[in-house]
């Protein structure tokens, strides 16, 4: 019997290292399966201690072997991943913690656009994703739903003095109440009545062969409103783009009034000095002491200048054949540079 226990002991002990080898639980023993190390930075790590086990679509890739404090007071996790599994580099570690306090860091696919290739030992992920525990979001949510339990117990109290308030308005105003129930049915009779007055004018055969006309006519009388609406949008548009314009010519001057403004005087004050200086000049044309005067008020000096361009004009009619004989002469010379020298020299009766 003693054997017979001894057996079943170191069976059970045998098979108890086999499964822990094979379920990855002993990840430091020589004979475990080969791992490869990668380090993920989060902003904290809640429920991550060493042995957290790290997942992949459900399934167990490794396990934390490390959780230390990085120098900027982010966490550094550092994993140990099954030498077999690939993991992509568009793959972000995400923790994510259950109902019971237990942490798991899960590779999940990055919101980025896939990237080619795989982590290597020694890699580091930094954008580590951690998602919040059930219990943390039940918590932050503690303080709203109180104030949301309080709104709703003080509406139920509203409520109660509402009701309250309409009993006794009730019961003081009992007679006022019947006397606005008897004038409601007056004014249901009086209602039907004119809608009995209703059916006999909409029986009318003339009436409803008005009112089907009217129908007929309505959709041309809606083109025709659109068609409206349409003009009236364009000449809008059109005014708002000649407000556009008018303002673009009106801004310029608004920034530059200043400036326009001593322009235009200096112009005011060199138009009263040339209008100065014209009647200055006037008065000097005038004036029988000046040239133009004398010119203009005196008959001898216009006699005299009148003759002077006659003896100009004599002048000019007397030196016109000298010249045309000089025109010969240089023409001849141009042609035969000797034969005026030999006429000159020769005896002849000349040119003439």
């Amino acid at each position: 019997m003693q054997f017979r226990v001894g057996v079943m002991v170191l069976a059970t002990i045998i098979i108890g290292a086999i499964l822990l080898v094979v379920m990855g639980e002993v990840p430091k023993l020589g004979f475990g399966r080969p791992t490869y190390e990668l380090e993920a930075k989060f902003e904290r790590a809640p429920g991550v201690t060493k042995d957290t086990p790290v997942r992949k679509s459900g399934i167990l890739i490794g396990r934390v072997t490390d959780v230390r404090f990085a120098d900027d007071g982010s966490v550094i996790v550092t994993m140990g991943i099954h030498d077999d599994v690939k993991l992509r580099l568009s793959e972000r570690a995400q923790i994510k913690g259950g109902l019971l306090g237990d942490a798991v860091i899960e590779f999940v696919m990055g919101p980025k656009k896939a990237e080619p290739g795989f982590y290597a030992d020694g890699d580091v992920i930094e954008d580590g994703i951690v998602v919040s525990d059930p219990f943390e979001v039940f918590a932050d949510l503690k303080g709203e739903f109180s104030s949301a339990i309080q709104t709703f117990n003080q509406a139920g109290r509203d409520i109660g003095t509402l009701a309250n308030n309409l009993n006794r308005i009730l019961d003081q105003n009992d007679n006022q109440i019947e006397r606005v129930m008897g004038q409601t049915e007056k004014a249901l009779v009086s209602f039907n009545r004119a809608m009995d007055n209703v059916q006999k004018i909409a029986g009318d055969e003339e009436i409803q062969a008005g009112l089907k006309k009217s129908l007929a006519d309505l959709p041309k009388m809606l083109d025709e409103s659109r068609a409206t609406f349409q003009r009236v949008q364009q000449t809008i548009e059109l005014a708002d783009k000649n407000l556009a314009n008018l303002t673009k010519f009106t801004g310029p001057l608004g920034e530059r009034g200043d400036q326009i403004v001593v322009r235009m005087a200096g112009s005011v004050e060199k138009i009263d000095q040339l209008l100065a200086q014209l009647v200055a000049f006037s008065k000097t044309i005038n004036s029988s002491k000046g040239t133009v005067g004398e010119l203009l008020n005196n008959p001898d000096l216009y006699q005299s200048l009148n003759r002077a361009a006659r003896n100009v004009e004599e002048a000019t009619e007397q030196l016109r054949p000298i010249l045309d004989d000089a025109r010969v002469l240089m023409n001849k010379m141009a042609r035969h540079p000797g034969a005026p020298l030999r006429d000159a020299v020769r005896p002849g009766a000349g040119i003439k």
